[in-house]
């Protein structure tokens, strides 16, 4: 359980790191998360898994943010190809609350299995919630994110970055109601494929509940384009290489004011993510 009282602004990121060593066990910790009114906190989260090891993990993370709280949240996760994953997490923010929550998974798990959900009760309340995927092998990911615009002026986004390869399979389910007068919401889903066999599924969901709400939605899946990497390797890089700069340019998300330290971590985690590591 983390508490920060009231007009606290943690200075440093809190980090909070995870290992499974033993296989047929589950890893189930439950994570609290009170952020004070005009408090803010950093968040790191790294939960990873001995390579060889078959087990579950099944975290819950709970968030309450008081108004005007600010929560910056990263979570990177890297598993192992025997691995079932199955996080779970929720937010409440009250006014003019900021929630900012950044999901990157950068090796293989089995099974991916996550559905986040962020209730915006509070007046000009605003969401953002991303994910950064890299699907290889025979990997199974089924990904989501939910957002309810509850409070008047509040407004929400979902951003994924979808990378599938082998004969992976991602669904990227995303969806965001308007309750509130005024809220506005935003889904972006951007899937590549680097393999015949590979498969991307997106799925929005926009539902609203007054007439002055708006919703937007956009959606791509494709290919590496063929004459950005002619282009590239006309400046002298290889085949590979100008792959890898057209995989890295695509990872990328914006960080949305989250601080340096964090900035870099993120950055970091991206590039390993677009490496596939």
């Amino acid at each position: 359980v983390v508490i920060v009282k009231d007009n606290v602004k943690v200075q440093y990121p809190m980090q909070i790191c995870l290992l499974v060593r033993s296989s047929g066990t589950i890893q189930a910790p439950h994570n609290i998360i009170i952020v004070g009114r005009n408090s803010e906190l950093n968040v790191v989260t790294g939960c990873g898994i001995i390579r060889s090891v078959s087990s579950i993990h099944a975290g819950v993370t709970e968030f309450y943010l008081g108004e005007g709280a600010r929560v910056n949240y990263i979570m990177i996760h890297g598993w192992s190809r025997y691995q079932h994953v199955r996080p779970r997490s929720g937010a409440i923010l009250k006014d003019k609350a900021q929630f900012i929550n950044h999901y990157i998974t950068f090796s293989p798990s089995k099974t991916l299995q996550s559905y986040p959900q962020v209730h915006l009760v509070g007046d000009n309340a605003f969401a953002c919630q991303t994910s950064v995927l890299v699907g290889s092998k025979d990997e199974n990911i089924d990904i989501g994110n939910a957002v309810f615009l509850k409070g008047k002026g509040s407004r929400g986004e979902i951003i994924s970055r979808l990378l599938a390869k082998g004969s992976s399979k991602i669904t990227s389910r995303a969806k965001i109601w308007g309750y509130g007068e005024n809220s506005k919401g935003h889904i972006e889903c951007t899937g590549m494929l680097l393999s015949d066999e590979a498969d991307i599924q997106t799925i929005p969901e926009l539902r609203a509940y007054t007439p002055n709400t708006r919703l937007t939605h956009e959606a791509s899946i494709g290919k590496l384009a063929e004459d950005e990497i002619i282009y590239l390797m006309s400046k002298g890089f290889s085949r590979e290489e100008a792959e890898g700069i057209l995989i890295r340019g695509f990872m990328r998300i914006k960080p949305y004011g989250i601080p340096k330290q964090l900035e870099i971590t993120l950055e970091q985690a991206i590039e390993i993510a677009s490496r596939g590591m």
